[in-house]
């Protein structure tokens, strides 16, 4: 589990020690053309495709048998006005785009501040 600017995201299952988790996972999101490794390498995924049942109690952190299964390509557990995972990605990644520029702004703001007092 890892926390990038606000949005909880969950590495892919590692394919040396869980790879039959790791293909399940990615057929799920449809990532079927990438190459697993590079699946595990460079994607991560957020706490929206989870369940409730699929964290550990109390935490955020997912338990070992736990499989994304909200807001999935083609899945009809999710209603029409929620974004499908592409849209999902997109907006989290817009998100985290602004927040950083937000960040940026308020740190050059403090910085242009303290050099002219």
């Amino acid at each position: 589990m890892f926390i990038i600017i606000g949005i909880v995201v969950h590495r892919f299952p590692n394919p040396r020690t869980d790879f039959v988790r790791l293909k399940k996972w990615i057929d799920l999101v449809g990532l079927n053309e990438m190459d697993p490794n590079d699946v595990y390498k460079k994607k991560f995924i957020c706490n929206n495709h989870f369940d409730e049942q699929c964290f550990s109690p109390g935490t955020k952190r997912l338990n070992a048998r736990s499989y994304p299964t909200l807001l999935l390509p083609g899945s009809t557990n999710s209603k029409p006005s929620q974004p499908s995972v592409k849209a999902s990605i997109s907006i989290h990644q817009s998100d985290v785009v602004n927040r950083m520029r937000d960040t940026v702004d308020r740190l050059r703001s403090r910085t242009n501040n303290s050099y002219s007092n």
